[in-house]
């Protein structure tokens, strides 16, 4: 949000009071209607960005669903017996690969 639209410096809106005051925020009590406005229209604006955020961040959550079904699908483990006919069968392939290579 850009102070500007309201055409007056940030200087002038904040008022701060005096080296040693009690003044915890450093504003004067009495803000001006001005400040007060830049104020509730912040307010609105960070409130419309916390909302943006909290949206960008259940998107960035969520699971992409592929084909329309919500449910994930996982890759079938192989057994140990799978695991071992497919080491031997690719053992067999890279063999006949170098014996073919050596020629």
């Amino acid at each position: 949000m850009n102070l500007r639209r309201w055409r007056i410096p940030l200087r002038r809106l904040l008022c701060y009071g005096a080296p040693g005051s009690s003044s915890a925020t450093g504003l004067h009590m009495n803000a001006s209607p001005a400040l007060k406005n830049a104020l509730e229209a912040l307010t609105a604006e960070r409130a419309q960005i916390d909302q943006a955020i909290a949206q960008l961040q259940a998107m960035l959550r969520l699971p992409a669903r592929k084909n329309g079904s919500g449910a994930s699908r996982r890759k079938p483990r192989w057994s140990p017996a799978m695991r071992k006919a497919a080491k031997e069968r690719m053992q067999k392939y890279w063999a006949a690969r170098r014996k073919s290579a050596k020629k």
